[in-house]
């Protein structure tokens, strides 16, 4: 009995007990309260869904305009040539020719016609002649001393700076690329890179060529080495990159009481006289005026002539170098800090000017890593702390800087994290075992390449002993190249430290008159102050 309470308790307690549960109207309304919960739950279901379709548009929107963001900032690349270069290697060089006259009857007659329509693309007369003459100096002895030389270097600094000054203040490259420190006017040094790696010349050599300034100035072929630059550069704009160095500033190669005969100035007017000399200083200083500071390898490598500049705020320190302007004369350093360009006109002196310090200076440095520079004025030097914060906040691996000189052409330095590199083997007190280098940055390997001391250049310079024993120098043509048989070439190289018979004999075009240059320096204890010469930086090495 108790069972069965329990079963009729259950029972009257279930809605469906109740005597109006099998009316079909009561029925019909617990089937729609049950649709209604459904169709509610529907809803909220599909008002979710749209909430979440809504946050994927917004998402979507904003992938969008990061890629055009993109493609708008991607540099543009270089349309292809619609027909193909043929060119033919002879012993005088490799010589051009049009594709369809190469062919001759081995193509069709449509495909022959087509060729011959598509329009030759014009040479630059004045590079071309300025390269061809780089080739054989012994030949173009008379050009180079002539009137035509000089109104041809008016030419090819016009054009230069027009492209120097349409170029990213900081140049984005892809390896292969050669990478190259101080010139320094070394012709026999600059002769033997093209020798051996531009043998065929730069447009034909795959990947690019970064030089990372200081052209002129010490050596005695200033006008020979930049006129040779900047002619490759107007005919390879796309594969040639030269940046600025501290001696790419008329405060530095116009400083004839420091540098003697081996001021730039002082070459342009013994070549072409007082007026002429100047006009064409100053047109080449006008072209380096526009040239770019800094360029960036793979996004992996930063490069510039002397370090890393000082941070402005927060920025990235590459980002603040796109801003530098595009015309940036140095007529006197530390004075071109003016209103608001101030700070990136320092950071563009910083590019050119900064040194990274030896470990026992580190502890003078500030919290930055950064300190005030030995070469004075308004120079600064960087450490560890600095190349730490300036890598990791770019996410790169090396940087790659020139300005100082070195005996095997290439130093390593601050736990292998600085390159330095010079491509100059003159001029520096570094003695005659010195080496020339550069560097090959190939995808994920950088090698070194140098010049050794026993390699032996093509050509030869005859000199006075007057000019060895520290003469002056008159203010004439320099005797034409005279090309000697190779056991005198080594003899030359064995005796260029005595003074020898009245027509010496000299492997390059400086090496000799270095030491007139020596004798003119050393009376100078140490470098002026900024004070002396009126605000200007001076490079000590």
């Amino acid at each position: 009995m108790e069972f069965e309470d329990l079963k009729m308790t259950e029972a009257a307690a279930s809605p469906l007990s109740h005597p109006r549960a099998k009316h079909p109207r009561y029925s019909m309304r617990a089937r729609d309260g049950d649709v209604d919960a459904i169709q509610k739950q529907h809803l909220l279901e599909i008002q979710r869904l749209r909430e979440q379709m809504a946050d994927m548009q917004v998402q979507m929107q904003a992938l969008v305009s990061e890629r055009d963001q993109a493609i708008k900032e991607r540099v543009k690349k270089p349309a292809r040539s619609v027909a193909p270069s043929m060119f033919s290697v002879t012993d005088e060089g490799t010589k051009e020719r049009h594709v369809a006259t190469g062919m001759g009857r081995h193509v069709s007659i449509a495909t022959d016609k087509i060729l011959r329509a598509i329009p030759k693309q014009i040479p630059n007369r004045v590079a071309a002649r300025v390269s061809e003459a780089f080739t054989n100096p012994l030949k173009a002895i008379q050009y180079l001393n002539s009137y035509e030389f000089n109104t041809d270097l008016l030419a090819l600094a016009q054009q230069a700076a027009t492209i120097f000054e349409n170029e990213a203040r900081c140049v984005a490259l892809e390896s292969p690329v050669y990478v190259f420190g101080d010139i320094h006017g070394n012709l026999a040094d600059l002769k033997f890179f093209s020798e051996n790696l531009w043998r065929l010349g730069m447009g034909l050599t795959a990947g690019s060529f970064l030089f990372l300034g200081d052209y002129v100035d010490r050596g005695l072929s200033s006008l020979e080495c930049v006129a040779y630059l900047f002619a490759q550069k107007i005919m390879h704009p796309n594969k040639v990159v030269l940046l600025r160095g501290n001696h790419e500033t008329r405060a530095v190669n116009g400083w004839e009481e420091h540098y003697g005969i081996g001021s730039f100035l002082a070459q342009c007017k013994k070549r072409f006289g007082n007026d002429e000399g100047c006009i064409v200083w100053h047109q080449i200083n006008s072209a380096f005026d526009r040239m770019p500071v800094a360029a960036v390898i793979d996004d992996d490598i930063f490069c510039a002539h002397g370090g890393i500049p000082r941070p402005i705020d927060a920025d990235r320190q590459v980002d603040s170098i796109q801003n530098i302007p595009h015309f940036a004369p140095f007529d006197v350093l530390g004075k071109g800090a003016a209103l608001d360009k101030s700070l990136l006109l320092q950071m563009a002196e910083d590019l050119m000017w900064a040194d990274p310090v030896a470990q026992e200076q580190e502890a003078f440095l500030d919290k930055n890593g950064f300190g005030k520079s030995v070469r004075g004025g308004s120079a600064v030097c960087f450490g560890s702390v600095a190349i730490e914060d300036f890598l990791g906040r770019h996410n790169f691996s090396y940087i790659v800087r020139a300005h100082e000189a070195c005996t095997q052409g290439v130093a390593i330095s601050k736990a292998a994290r600085v390159l330095t590199v010079f491509s100059t083997s003159k001029d520096h007190g570094l003695g005659k075992r010195a080496k020339c280098g550069c560097l090959l940055v190939d995808r994920d390997r950088i090698v070194i390449l140098n010049r050794s001391h026993k390699y032996k250049s093509g050509f030869v310079r005859r000199r006075s002993s007057a000019v060895v024993a520290g003469v002056a120098v008159p203010s004439t043509p320099p005797a034409p190249l005279t090309p000697q048989r190779p056991s005198a070439v080594a003899s030359s190289q064995q005796d260029a430290g005595s003074l020898g018979s009245e027509d010496e004999e000299s492997t390059d075009d400086e090496g000799d008159d270095a030491k007139e240059l020596g004798s003119a320096t050393d009376d100078i204890a140490t470098p002026p102050t900024l004070h002396d010469i009126g605000d200007n930086n001076q490079e000590e090495a």
